[in-house]
């Protein structure tokens, strides 16, 4: 009886394990299903938005590389006056159909004029500007957040 019992146990331990095999209880125990929303993409943005935040984020960096220099005292002045108009010439051209972006578009292009003027000239008043060019780019990353934080497709 003994060895009958332990041939039981032994044939249960065995199947136990197998017996839990077969995916979530579907009929055809083969299916999983995801958690709605999980794994879905996110609606792609309009190519002209895309293009605008792409901009708006290069002529962010563009305005703070410029500024930095002056700004901490390693340069007198805003001296890569060709690159920021660059940046707002190609800004210029992105034309966003969202309101945060055209509202940062329109912000980042006047700073970056504003920072590659003939006014910013060495001194107090250069360092000035080159602050305030740095509270924009701050600006612009933080409405760059906050838009993608809306848009996920943003982050892609």
């Amino acid at each position: 009886m003994s060895r009958l019992l332990a041939t039981g146990v032994a044939g249960l331990a065995i199947a136990a394990p197998l017996a839990g095999c077969g995916g979530s209880g579907d009929e055809g125990g083969t299916t999983k299903q995801a958690a709605p929303g999980a794994e879905v993409a996110p609606p792609p943005l309009a190519a002209r938005d895309r293009r605008a935040y792409d901009e708006i984020e290069r002529s962010s960096g563009v305005l703070r590389a410029a500024a930095v220099p002056v700004a901490y005292g390693s340069a007198p002045r805003i001296v890569v006056a060709g690159d920021l108009n660059t940046a707002a010439r190609k800004l210029a051209r992105a034309k966003p159909r969202d309101p945060l972006l055209r509202r940062l578009r329109r912000a980042a292009i006047a700073a970056l004029r504003t920072a590659a003027s003939e006014g910013t000239v060495e001194g107090a008043t250069a360092k000035q500007v080159a602050k305030s060019a740095i509270g924009e780019a701050d600006r612009m990353d933080a409405g760059l957040r906050r838009y993608a934080a809306s848009h996920p497709a943003a982050n892609g």
